[in-house]
């Protein structure tokens, strides 16, 4: 009779004994624990690395590109350095080369420090800082101040207009000639062109606010008006006509 064999399991491969990391657990408890698959490393691989630096330097270089630059630097342009009269040559005023922002269009009518001067003229006041326009300027012998004499004459403020008064405008002057025995009021000259006004308000009591006058008379004007300042003082009347100093008058 031969030997007796046992009945068949179900799982044909043969009995395999429990390994330690199967029989231990964690704390030293036997059971089964879970497996572990890949390699467990503290380090990044270098596929990651390499990733990570590109992404890195695609955020620097897109902040870069965001931030505004510094401005530009203006170009220089002719400015008046301190007051210019009117009608000053221009050879001969105050001007100095100095950066000023400006829009394009205006810039094309801003005098270059490179610009030929040679007979040129201011035709408005000019105050320090003033960039110098083509339009302030004009030809000294298109110049309204052209044959005119200039009168410089201190008002109190009520016999000039309260001190109402800007460069540019046309004034009468109205006063009593030296020889009318009656003190007659008379025009003494209907064509004083304003050059400059300034009104000094006094701080003293009982004093009177004065205006300084520059007027740019005509020449046959000229001893009528100071002669009447002189004896008894004369109004300025404003008579309705402007200019703009480079001979264009308006009426």
């Amino acid at each position: 009779m031969g030997p007796t064999l046992s009945p068949p399991r179900h799982d044909d491969r043969p009995p395999t004994s429990p390994t330690a990391e199967d029989s231990v657990g964690a704390g030293g408890t036997s059971g089964p624990q879970p497996k572990r698959f890949g390699r467990s490393s503290p380090l990044w691989s270098g596929r990651a690395a390499v990733g990570a630096l590109l992404v890195a330097a695609a955020a620097v270089g897109t902040y870069a590109a965001a931030r505004p630059g510094p401005p530009p630097v203006p170009p220089d342009v002719l400015v008046a350095s301190e007051h210019v009269p009117a009608g000053t040559p221009l050879a001969e005023a105050s001007l100095v080369a100095s950066p000023v922002a400006l829009p394009d269009d205006v810039l094309q009518r801003v005098l270059q420090p490179d610009a030929d001067l040679a007979g040129l003229v201011t035709a408005v006041p000019l105050h320090a800082g003033d960039p110098l326009f083509v339009a302030t300027v004009t030809d000294a012998d298109r110049s309204p101040l052209h044959d005119r004499v200039e009168l410089a004459i201190r008002l109190p403020a009520q016999d000039a207009l309260h001190g109402r008064v800007r460069a540019g405008e046309v004034l009468a002057v109205v006063g009593a000639e030296a020889s009318s025995p009656d003190s007659t009021l008379v025009v003494l000259s209907g064509d004083a062109l304003v050059v400059s006004a300034d009104v000094s308000d006094s701080t003293t009591l009982g004093a009177t606010d004065t205006v300084d006058l520059v007027m740019a008379l005509p020449p046959h004007d000229l001893l009528g008006v100071v002669a009447a300042h002189r004896s008894g003082g004369v109004h300025v009347v404003r008579a309705g006509r402007t200019t703009n100093l480079s001979g264009r008058g308006d009426r």
